[in-house]
């Protein structure tokens, strides 16, 4: 039973932690200027979840974002279509960004295929030693 206090106590606390980052977080995001464009004019946001170059344009370039495709103003220079991006950029409604800032994170997806591998390795390892009790539901050694 004491286990049982703990898991609650712990998923309590997980749920607070999440309240309060919901409640307080001061970070503005794409979406959010997306669905209330005139109230997010003119906010600096910070854009680096899953964006990649999507198109260069000759004042600019297009990102594309969890099924979004939002144009870009700003320098080009380095970019490729297909590239991860982070930027810093400020918004201009309805759905315009003008660049700050950009890192270029090449490489991210051999980078990704490759911490794959590890992950395997050590899932195998863990599964070959341990095994899962679900009578008194802990994990035990072979």
């Amino acid at each position: 039973m004491n286990r049982w206090i703990r898991i609650l106590l712990y998923a309590a606390a997980l749920s607070a932690l999440i309240w309060y980052g919901h409640a307080y977080n001061p970070a503005i995001t794409l979406p959010m200027c997306l669905a209330q464009p005139q109230r997010y004019d003119g906010s600096v946001i910070e854009i680096g979840t899953e964006v990649t170059v999507r198109e260069i344009l000759p004042d600019g370039f297009t990102i594309h974002q969890m099924g979004r495709v939002i144009p870009v103003q700003g320098p080009t220079v380095g970019l490729r279509e297909g590239d991860f991006v982070v930027l810093s950029a400020v918004f201009h409604a309805p759905d315009r960004l003008q660049l700050k800032d950009i890192y270029v994170a090449r490489g991210r997806r051999r980078k990704i295929v490759v911490s794959i591998f590890p992950v395997i390795v050590v899932l195998y390892v863990l599964i070959r030693t341990y095994r899962f009790d679900v009578r008194r539901f802990i994990i035990v050694e072979r």
